[in-house]
């Protein structure tokens, strides 16, 4: 009844809010949807079992051409809190998992700017502006072929996401402290590709809210959680901030995952005048017994399974491009102490040893054990882990006269 009383969750349904048996009318309608395998659910929030929305799978017709939307429609006490992007995505993917349909849409009114930024998120694009039953409308559309695509990236490190929570190496207070210095408010942080929140949780210390996102949910549901860091399931490029909301933004050995130009823009659009931006990423294991082992893992027995976006990381970011007023940085390594079984841990989160098991159906570590046992024989002793920080960090140029 509080959906059907709003007069703003109803405005692009063009019901009249209040009108009498409004509610069981809507409910009928999705029970003659359900029979033919399409219809709007009830979305409720887990913390407090509230009805929050609605969202579901339905069947079209567009221009004459039958089409698969993603609807969803919500209760305006829970906009901007990233629920109906997560209920889109998962009917998104329950629409391209169960049935061959090619493409699936999502149909927005032309001034519905919050439906139009949850599409985006969803992985759509606008394609077209049609009349459909006789409004003005958008049509968002995401292929098969494009979902693919997004899914093949998240699952790099979504497959093994409570082993990547549990095995990447913690950065320095140091480095949080040097980022605060460098602005003059405190109030904002985002942390995009927060992956289990490491860098998220130790900015929470100095700024007054963080928003942390990922476009991976599992990475999302392992996370550190703190009271002043908010977690939302986003790309890189559509992060939902408000414009020049934030005084610093961060990607923590996450930016030469992300389509860089796309990424820039939204950066230039959600910092604050002069905001800064870092990037940092760490470099290779610093351990004399150790290394002999580790570069044979990751350039002999793994070396046709990196990606191009790993040589960035390689060329320790040098080979970044960075379109900011670069700041210099002192220097900062991640050190760590750790067994054996922790550190086998770590070497299995890298995303070319993912792709080895999907090719081979083996784990690539097996094959440099017996070598490892030989510099440590006792795996539950802790040996010191050294990897130094590359980093990236400038400030947003001034806009210059309009």
């Amino acid at each position: 009844e509080a959906f059907f009383a709003s007069e703003a969750a109803l405005k692009y349904l063009h019901l009249q809010a209040g009108t009498p048996g409004l509610a069981e009318e809507w409910i009928a309608r999705q029970l003659q949807r359900y029979e033919k395998g399409s219809g709007l659910c009830t979305v409720v929030e887990k913390s407090s079992g509230a009805f929050i929305g609605q969202c579901g799978i339905l069947f079209q017709e567009v221009d004459g051409i039958p089409e698969t939307e993603v609807g969803y429609h919500f209760l305006p006490s829970y906009w901007g809190r990233g629920y109906a992007t997560e209920a889109a995505m998962a009917c998104r993917d329950l629409a391209f998992e169960n049935s061959p349909v090619s493409s699936i849409i999502s149909i927005i009114h032309l001034d519905n700017e919050p439906s139009q930024k949850v599409a985006l998120r969803n992985g759509m694009r606008r394609t077209v502006q049609t009349k459909w039953r006789d409004f003005d409308v958008f049509i968002y559309r995401v292929t098969r072929a494009e979902w693919e695509k997004e899914m093949s990236f998240k699952n790099h490190f979504s497959r093994q996401s409570d082993i990547y929570a549990q095995s990447r190496p913690g950065y320095p207070p140091e480095l949080f402290h040097f980022l605060a210095s460098l602005v003059k408010q405190k109030e904002l942080a985002w942390d995009c590709g927060t992956g289990n929140g490491q860098a998220a949780v130790s900015l929470a210390e100095h700024f007054r809210e963080v928003i942390a996102t990922d476009a991976s949910g599992a990475q999302i549901n392992h996370a550190f959680k703190k009271e002043n860091v908010r977690y939302k399931v986003a790309a890189s490029e559509n992060s939902d901030l408000e414009d020049h909301s934030a005084d610093l933004v961060t990607a923590a050995a996450a930016i030469h995952w992300f389509d860089l130009p796309k990424f820039y823009a939204e950066v230039r659009r959600v910092l604050k005048p002069r905001g800064i931006m870092a990037a940092w990423t760490y470099s290779d294991v610093e351990n004399r017994e150790l290394e002999p082992v580790v570069n044979r893992l990751a350039f002999d027995i793994l070396k046709d399974y990196w990606s191009a976006e790993n040589r960035i990381v390689w060329s320790r970011y040098k080979e970044l491009p960075f379109p900011f007023e670069e700041i210099s940085a002192p220097s900062f390594e991640c050190s760590m102490h750790w067994d054996l079984q922790r550190f086998l841990a770590y070497l299995s989160s890298w995303s070319s040893a993912q792709r080895y098991i999907n090719a081979h159906g083996s784990n690539p570590l097996e094959q440099i054990i017996p070598d490892l046992r030989k510099v440590w024989p006792d795996e539950e002793r802790e040996k010191k882990i050294r990897m130094r920080l590359a980093l990236r960090v400038g400030r947003l140029p001034d806009a210059g006269p309009n």
